[in-house]
């Protein structure tokens, strides 16, 4: 039997948020994965042969020629694999591409994008000490886009940014239904923390094969717990 895993891999927490991930970070993280998938049970009593884990993030930056250091290190946890664990083995690989046309690479997967100002009230609490004169007003100006000084010409994206995935949820549910449509796999694994899957999850429910779902946390909305366990999912947290 073959198995198909599609792993989240940014949204699942496998090294610390609070600094840049170390290539020990990493390797730790991903064994982390692959134990969680190895002990994980399997529906019907299906155990595959082979497992393919699909890594999926943003690989490539907007200059086609520069690579996310996160990639770099895990292209370096991932040369070690193919590995077996008993009597299953495990292949991981970098979705970098459409899982239906490998000679695609998608590129850009990694944006430098302005905080968007949105629409908020702020109110200023009765134990501020500046009765909201200050800082408050302040980040009311900013949240909106301007520097408060009305003189003063600064906007706020010429002063602040950050990066932002693009396409990676959408390439795995993109990949998932095409998997299943074509049979590739005789069970599938997703791996997330995200709700975003949901939808690939549920579809691969249609197939009739067997699914486990990944996560780091357990869920606690009864909606879609009782909509997977009715699918015959089965959850594995770890």
């Amino acid at each position: 039997m073959m198995g198909y895993a599609f792993v989240d891999y940014f949204n699942l927490g496998l090294w610390p948020r609070h600094r840049e991930p170390t290539f020990a970070d990493i390797r730790d993280g991903l064994e982390s994965l692959v134990t969680a998938l190895t002990t994980a049970s399997t529906p019907q009593g299906s155990s595959p042969a082979e497992v393919l884990l699909r890594l999926y993030g943003g690989w490539y930056e907007e200059a086609f020629d520069v690579r996310v250091p996160l990639r770099e290190l895990t292209a370096a946890v991932v040369r070690d694999f193919p590995r077996r664990v008993g009597s299953l083995r495990i292949v991981l690989e970098l979705a970098e591409t459409p899982i239906w046309n490998r000679a695609l690479p998608l590129l850009s997967t990694v944006r430098r994008v302005t905080p968007k100002p949105v629409p908020m009230k702020v109110l200023t609490p009765s134990g501020c000490p500046h009765g909201g004169s200050c800082s408050l007003v302040h980040l009311q100006a900013w949240w909106r886009g301007a520097c408060p000084d009305a003189s003063c010409a600064v906007r706020v994206q010429e002063v602040g940014w950050t990066h932002r995935q693009k396409m990676v949820d959408t390439l795995l549910t993109a990949d998932v239904l095409n998997a299943a449509s074509r049979g590739l796999a005789d069970c599938y694994y997703i791996a997330s923390d995200d709700d975003d899957v949901l939808p690939a999850i549920l579809a691969l429910v249609d197939t009739g094969k067997p699914v486990v779902y990944l996560r780091r946390r357990p869920r606690t909305d009864p909606y879609y717990t009782g909509i997977l366990e009715l699918g015959g999912v089965l959850t594995h947290v770890w």
